[in-house]
């Protein structure tokens, strides 16, 4: 018969052994050191034996009775001591270190685990107020909306075509660097601010006219030409459709766009009299340029090409435009090709939400009316300026990041020739002009009043006067104010 121990012997034992390591290892700080009386109560209640379970046994059972559950109970009591000392031993560790800590620094150490959760509750405070700080600096900024619209531009002049392509359809000047750095005078334009402006165009390669016509500094006009490639595969050699001048005028904060009618009979440097969208077909946008220098008076700084389904694309990116129409024009659209898909034919009388193939489509008509009583090219122009209206109302209601997001997918559809430091202070002075409130200012040229509408060599043009032409391009495009006298 195997012989027996007694339970505490075993628990006494054991603690007994545990306890000198402890005290031998802790006598220097007693007072946090665990009695052996305490852990030994602590050890023999985790391990569930106990002397009083053994004594409530039958006196009178044999030992072999429970010679084997008593063998079990010692190697289950034995394995729960050395997890309790293995734990009490980090625990030492711990302490030891935090003493050590703290005779070596002179100040108390909080426990490692809350610091490193402080911490980490810290970093998290500060990233949020960073990302907070950021967003406001971004939206509500200038300088803030200037570096989005300016990593917009990065990334949208990227994906865009730039200068006009040769007769063997090569790339003419594509990198989106200044011709010179230069203006014509010989120097640099600083726009409110924003940076310096430089030459678009080499006007190395422009006449003497085009280079003496009108132009200030402060004063920012692109022409901007919706054109369609209908029968000639190619926007480089289709109709212009519509002929814009976009002006930005920091001198006197004003927006304007100026619609030039398309049927508008001009001189053609080296071509002689025909309707100015002749001019583009004939030669491009270096030709448009010296016409508009020769007949207008006034020196442009830039192009921007678009095609129509570019057009579809831009009034998409911004959720589509309201426009209102009158009964003939709903009827007109919803029976007609000019909304090209089917699906899309559904106008009605009154305001209507478009998207970008209707709006196009409403572009396009010329027989019918518009809201204004214009019709044919009048009517056409007025519509052109009302959809650009509407697209400018738009985003200028929106918020700084989703206008930057509107420009990511309109900018890549455009052809141009403004460099690309260039374009990120046009648009960055354009959004902070629209976000300020500055209303778009809406003008045709030739004026009400200021023209002729007469047949020449068979063909429907329009003549203007072009004294009226001047005065216009003085007063509302570069803002000056004609000065009146009175008699005495």
């Amino acid at each position: 018969m195997a012989a027996y121990r007694d339970t505490d012997d075993i628990l006494r034992e054991i603690g007994d052994s545990l306890a000198e390591e402890v005290q031998e290892e802790m006598g220097y700080y007693e007072p946090q050191t665990p009695s052996v009386a305490d852990f030994l109560e602590e050890a023999g209640s985790g391990s569930g034996i106990t002397s009083r379970a053994l004594d409530d046994e039958d006196e009178d059972e044999e030992p072999e009775s429970y010679e084997v559950p008593v063998q079990q109970q010692r190697v289950a009591m034995t394995d729960d001591l050395r997890k309790k000392r293995s734990a009490y031993e980090e625990w030492l560790d711990e302490e030891k270190k935090v003493k050590e800590k703290e005779r070596s620094t002179g100040q108390a150490v909080k426990p490692e685990k809350k610091k490193k959760k402080h911490s980490v509750i810290k970093v998290l405070t500060i990233i949020l107020l960073l990302l907070i700080g950021s967003g406001v600096f971004l939206t509500m900024t200038r300088p803030g909306r200037k570096i989005l619209v300016r990593i917009a531009t990065e990334y949208a002049y990227s994906k865009m075509e730039h200068g006009d392509k040769t007769e063997d359809g090569t790339g003419g000047k594509t990198d989106g660097n200044a011709v010179d750095g230069q203006t014509g005078d010989g120097t640099e334009v600083i726009l409110n601010g924003d940076g310096v402006l430089t030459e678009n165009i080499d006007l190395s390669q422009m006449s003497e006219t085009f280079r003496n016509a009108k132009h200030e500094d402060g004063v920012i006009n692109i022409l901007l030409l919706g054109v369609e490639a209908i029968g000639t595969g190619s926007i480089e050699r289709g109709h212009t459709d519509a002929i814009m001048i976009a002006t930005i005028n920091t001198n006197t904060n004003g927006l304007v766009l100026t619609s030039l009618m398309r049927d508008s009979y001009v001189n053609i440097p080296g071509y002689g009299n025909d309707r100015i969208n002749a001019a583009f077909a004939k030669g491009g946008v270096q030709l448009m340029y010296e016409t508009i220098a020769q007949d207008y008076n006034l020196r442009l700084d830039g192009y921007a090409l678009v095609g129509f389904d570019a057009f579809e694309d831009v009034i998409d990116a911004i959720g589509g435009v309201d426009i209102e129409l009158t009964a003939d024009e709903a009827y007109y659209l919803n029976h007609t090709n000019y909304i090209s898909k089917k699906a899309n034919r559904t106008m009605v009388t009154g305001v209507n939400h478009m998207n970008g193939n209707q709006a196009l489509g409403y572009c396009r008509v010329r027989k019918i009316a518009t809201l204004d009583g214009s019709a044919y090219d009048m009517g056409r122009t007025s519509r052109h300026r009302r959809v650009m209206n509407a697209i400018f109302d738009k985003v200028k209601t929106s918020n700084p990041m989703n206008v930057v997001n509107v420009m990511n997918a309109i900018l890549p559809n455009i052809r141009t020739d403004v460099t690309k430091n260039n374009a990120g202070i046009y648009l960055s002075e354009m959004l902070e002009l629209a976000l300020d409130g500055t209303p778009l200012t809406s003008m045709r040229l030739p004026r009400d009043g200021h023209y002729q509408a007469p047949t020449i060599d068979g063909k429907s043009v329009i003549t203007l006067d072009w004294d009226d032409v001047n005065d216009a391009v003085d007063t509302v495009i570069f803002g000056h104010v004609q000065e009146t006298t009175t008699e005495e």
